[in-house]
């Protein structure tokens, strides 16, 4: 979706709402979720709010709810774990940041998924290769 948005604009990022995401177990326009065992939100720098649909007509347009890539890179979303999970601390330990792709791929966006621990990344192997397009394997 995020991808759709930055290539129809060539330079931005949307919100959430605005890319008609929708966190799991989001029952409202928070553009937060919570599942029993996560919490789910945007991450700090990400840009957020909905369109007015009355006000704006192009949802392009939306200044509040859309961020230039030129302006660096931010966690556009994270996973924090409620409890703990075998080793695996509850805190925010999954993220994707977002930022400007370079070089020939210009007007696009790059995707890095990270995990914080050694502990977590146990629990979901392939996170990192979220955005890579290859998923790693110690097979």
């Amino acid at each position: 979706m995020q991808d759709a948005f930055v290539s129809e604009t060539g330079t931005d990022a949307g919100s959430w709402s605005l890319i008609g995401y929708k966190a799991p177990g989001s029952t409202d326009s928070t553009e937060k979720g919570e599942t029993p065992n996560f919490k789910y939100a945007p991450g700090e720098g990400a840009p957020t709010g909905g369109v007015d649909v009355a006000n704006v007509t192009d949802p392009t347009k939306a200044t509040t709810a859309k961020k230039k890539l030129s302006e660096g890179s931010f966690v556009g979303w994270q996973a924090e774990n409620k409890g703990q999970l075998n080793d695996c601390r509850n805190q925010v330990n999954w993220t994707v940041s977002v930022a400007a792709s370079t070089g020939t791929t210009s007007g696009t966006a790059a995707y890095t998924a990270s995990v914080v621990s050694g502990e977590c990344l146990s629990l979901t192997p392939s996170f990192p290769s979220i955005g890579s397009g290859t998923v790693k394997s110690d097979d």
